[in-house]
């Protein structure tokens, strides 16, 4: 079957909107799926966030054998790509911490997939970190396992290029009485589509929680399934985000089905346009089929920062920029209180998202 005659996804973001994530951006590479010939990294962003890689996904590594059996994503179209460009699989057991950089092609595709199984109180960090300018794409699919009763957390940090896209896809396996709290950073890039999607069992708890930011010339979709479908399970979803003369989307749903009786869930998004030109999406979805959950709840939120927050900033004598600065810096801050382990190189980098968002022009008009 030709690529072309896969949609890109199986239905319209909204009436008015059909597709939030420019999928055009990847077509070039769907065309001619040219071979990588060098693996780069922005060893300026990993030097802020003051971590030292274990290991490094490779563009020129291959190997592996992955079938990819039941995995899902939004962009169909890309998931074929990936299947049939797919030439490295590679398996990690992380006990206690461990990092993992990811390298971005200069030119070309590059299509790889992790099998990561996460031991009890494990921690993953998973870097994506790209020069400005690198001109690859690399497709990447990571499937997470848990063992029943453990405890592990995930950060994702990904800084793409602005000359070419990006396509991640998460997929978690949270079984029986286990925890897996989940970060995501996501800022910079053309066209950063991130896919986040968890499956939780009996009395599991699955928390997520994203941190995105678009500059100008930046857009990013974050896409977070999750799916409820045994007793006593417990979901958050909170997404946070700005965007200055950038594009942002959350797709946010989250199934709680028949049988996950006493199960609770929440999805929030919280999306800030900061620019006139900016646009934001914010779209949390709930399908509950079960009648007896303990919570089930969903909110959305696009509005600019409040005129009266900064009006009381800017009479304390600080400038827009200063201002707005605060409030961008604060609001990141407040998101990782639940994330202890990833917190310190995420604090690093919240100046250089706020710098980053703070750089366009349009704020001084």
């Amino acid at each position: 079957m030709a690529l072309s005659s896969i949609p890109y996804q199986r239905l319209a973001d909204s009436p008015t909107v059909k597709y939030y994530t420019d999928w055009r951006a990847f077509q070039p590479y769907l065309e001619k799926p040219r071979q990588p010939t060098r693996g780069v990294v922005d060893k300026k962003l990993l030097s802020l966030l003051g971590l030292s890689a274990d290991a490094v996904l490779g563009v020129a590594e291959r190997g592996g054998v992955a079938g990819l059996e039941g995995l899902e994503a939004d962009g169909l179209r890309l998931l074929e790509l990936h299947r049939r460009n797919l030439s490295l699989a590679r398996e990690l057991r992380v006990a206690g911490e461990y990092t993992l950089l990811v390298e971005k092609p200069l030119d070309g595709v590059k299509s790889s997939h992790l099998e990561v199984e996460l031991l009890d109180q494990s921690h993953f960090n998973l870097l994506l970190l790209s020069p400005e300018r690198a001109g690859g794409l690399h497709t990447l699919t990571v499937d997470v396992k848990l063992k029943p009763g453990s405890q592990a957390s995930l950060a994702v940090f990904v800084f793409d290029s602005l000359q070419a896209p990006g396509f991640l896809v998460l997929h978690s396996d949270v079984p029986r009485g286990a925890s897996l709290s989940s970060l995501i950073v996501v800022a910079r890039g053309s066209m950063s589509h991130v896919e986040n999607h968890a499956a939780a069992g009996e009395g599991s708890s699955v928390s997520v929680c994203g941190l995105l930011a678009a500059g100008p010339g930046s857009r990013a979709t974050l896409v977070t399934n999750t799916k409820q479908s045994e007793p006593k399970s417990r979901v958050s979803v909170d997404v946070l985000g700005f965007a200055a003369s950038g594009v942002l989307a959350h797709k946010g749903l989250a199934r709680v089905e028949k049988g996950a009786w006493g199960s609770s869930l929440v999805v929030r998004s919280r999306l800030t346009p900061l620019t006139p030109t900016s646009k934001v999406y914010a779209m949390p979805t709930l399908e509950v089929t079960s009648n007896e959950v303990v919570e089930a709840a969903h909110s959305a939120s696009h509005a600019p920062v409040s005129d009266d927050v900064l009006f009381y900033l800017r009479s304390r004598g600080l400038e827009l920029r200063d201002a707005l600065r605060l409030v961008i810096e604060g609001s990141y801050l407040a998101q990782l209180e639940k994330f202890p382990r990833a917190r310190q190189p995420a604090e690093r980098l919240i100046p250089e998202l706020s710098r980053g968002l703070l750089a366009t022009p349009s704020l001084d008009a």
